[in-house]
């Protein structure tokens, strides 16, 4: 499983630091970026990853499938496309992911609940934090049921979007409709528990939340709509009161042992770091992760980043963000077409070295995807448009292809002399 968080004018894929826009341009300023919704909605979802718990916790299993992938190579001599031989601690975590996540497509219409329902599995295992062996933890999943006897799984992904979406319509005010599900998501579900009344600045607040939590549905369900005195805090209480009161709630881990709101971050982020310095080890590629890093700790750890965002007067928030993107950049951007996207004065953030993000994502979803051709390359066109290399497009084990990017980024990992092969049980 490889997702990506995809909205209509652009595309973000979490863990590889990486935004797609459907444009064919190739340079922007700053006033444009700024002025862009879909990049301040993409830009969100980079931030998201940076400092939610749920996020990072997604983005450390995506570098687990990648070092998953490497080592199995290492070890047999070949990689099997589509790849299935995860370690047993992966396959957990990919079943995790199923089952919180939420659905990977969209739904265009609301055409009215019948229930929601919730089905679970339980796992035990060894939690390196705490130092003990955790047994029977559940795990949920929610699905809708329609009055058509249409499903749509909720999961994460619905409040990430709510997030992003009621952000960008705020202070952009988009003419394009979006699906119901899952930017509306959320609006829906406060509908049907019957709390309509609650303004959409405590609802990002609650989103916002719910995602320091592994299983945020289940969070937001279970924990906030089923909790009639965290309800009567939310009705009574200011959003300003709210960010005081809500990290104080004891039960905001699923897991058997509550964990402290704030420590959650500080560890979780701590984590990830180490984790992505071992994968990206350039020192470019380090000194930027370094510095995107120290910036979320100074600026977002123990704060409702995303809330204070949403409720920031419109000049305010368009000089927050033109003041991030001076500190800290971009991440790697690439137009509709896998070109390069530059940006005025902040060339040193957008140029080949952080294409190193782009060919982690992509080899991962070529290695995993059931329709991928072992044969092949998968940045052929990335390479077209941004090296000026012409191929023909496959990955030739034997070929002389002295100067090819895909061939060096393999070679950092060790793996460029090992050969891909079609999985045996794939038709």
């Amino acid at each position: 499983m490889f997702l990506r968080a995809t909205d209509m004018n652009g595309e973000y894929s979490p863990a590889f630091f990486t935004i797609k826009l459907d444009s064919s341009e190739v340079n922007y300023d700053m006033i444009d970026l700024i002025a862009n919704p879909t990049f301040i909605h993409e830009y969100i979802h980079f931030m998201q990853d940076l400092i939610l718990p749920y996020c990072i916790r997604m983005n450390l299993s995506y570098i687990r499938y990648f070092n998953d992938i490497c080592q199995f190579g290492k070890k047999e001599s070949k990689i099997e496309i589509p790849f299935k031989n995860w370690a047993e601690d992966t396959k957990e975590l990919r079943k995790q992911l199923d089952y919180t996540f939420g659905s990977k497509r969209d739904k265009n219409e609301n055409i009215g609940i019948t229930s929601i329902d919730k089905s679970s599995y339980s796992f035990s295992g060894f939690d390196n934090h705490l130092k003990i062996n955790r047994i029977d933890i559940n795990v949920f999943k929610y699905e809708i049921t329609f009055k058509n006897n249409s499903k749509y799984q909720l999961g994460a992904r619905d409040l990430l979007e709510y997030i992003a979406h009621s952000i960008e319509r705020k202070y952009y005010n988009p003419v394009n409709s979006c699906p119901d599900f899952p930017y509306k998501t959320v609006d829906i579900l406060f509908d049907y528990y019957n709390y309509s009344e609650i303004e959409t600045e405590k609802r990002v607040l609650i989103a916002e939340y719910c995602l320091h939590n592994d299983n945020p549905i289940r969070y937001l369900i279970y924990n906030v709509f089923g909790n009639k005195l965290l309800i009567d805090k939310i009705l009574k209480n200011t959003v300003e009161e709210l960010c005081e009161i809500l990290p104080k709630n004891p039960n905001i881990s699923s897991d058997l042992v509550p964990v402290d709101f704030y420590e959650k971050e500080r560890r979780r982020l701590s984590e990830f770091l180490n984790q992505l310095q071992y994968i990206y080890d350039s020192d470019k590629l380090k000194k930027w992760i370094h510095i995107v890093n120290d910036y979320s700790k100074l600026n977002f750890q123990g704060t409702f980043v995303f809330t204070n965002l949403f409720t920031m007067p419109s000049i305010s928030f368009k000089s927050t963000f033109a003041k991030m993107i001076e500190d800290i950049g971009t991440p790697f951007m690439i137009n509709k077409n896998d070109k390069i996207i530059t940006i005025d004065n902040h060339t040193s953030l957008n140029n080949r070295d952080l294409a190193y993000f782009f060919m982690v994502e992509r080899f991962v979803h070529f290695a995993g995807h059931v329709n991928s051709s072992y044969k092949t390359c998968p940045i052929a066109k990335f390479c077209e448009q941004n090296y000026e290399k012409s191929c023909s497009k496959q990955y030739i084990l034997n070929q002389n292809s002295p100067g090819c990017p895909y061939k060096s980024f393999l070679k950092t990992k060790g793996i460029d002399n090992i050969p891909f092969e079609k999985a045996q049980d794939s038709k």
